[in-house]
Order: C-alpha cells, then structure tokens, then sequence
C-alpha cells in the first residue's frame, strides 16, 4: 500500500488531500510500484485517446484536466480524499 499525504495551510484555514494506492493482486504488483507508474501511465493512455491535445514544454497541470486524470487513477486502485477547514473553524 502507498499513502501520500499533503498538509496545506493559508493562514488559518486548512486543506488536507490523502492518495492511497493498494496493491494491484491480478497484477501482481503492491501499491508503491503502482502508485510511481499510475500518473505516467494514466497520462499516456489520455494522450491516445486524444483527450490531452497540448504540445510542447508544458507542466502537467497545464495539460492535464483533473476530471480526466482522477478517474484514471482511480482505474489503477488510488482513491482520492480532500478535508477542508475553512479560516476560523474550530478543530
């Protein structure tokens, strides 16, 4: 299993994003090879499909919308969760 983890802060509010990737057993492989090849391939098979239609030497968030990304991953056993604290809530 893979967990990656973000903590994000603006002042007093709060964002907390979590990827967890569990291993893929028809595949044979654990969730931290899964979860280093997912994006790569994810983006590739985008890239066939003709959803992704930018060119050059570009960053992937300029490339690559979340609704089309997300789903993807998801395809490949990550599962996506989003905690928010608004500035001024109480813990």
């Amino acid at each position: 299993m893979s967990i990656h983890l973000i903590d994000a802060a603006l002042g007093e509010a709060r964002c907390r994003v979590a990827a967890v990737t569990r291993p893929m057993a028809e595949w044979g492989l654990g969730g931290g090879v899964v979860s280093t090849a997912a994006p790569a391939a994810a983006a590739a098979r985008l890239i066939a499909r003709g959803t992704v239609t930018a060119t050059g030497a570009l960053p992937p968030e300029r490339c690559l919308d979340p609704d089309d990304l997300f789903p993807e991953l998801e395809r490949r056993s990550c599962v996506f969760s989003t905690e928010l604290s608004p500035a001024g809530a109480t813990a």
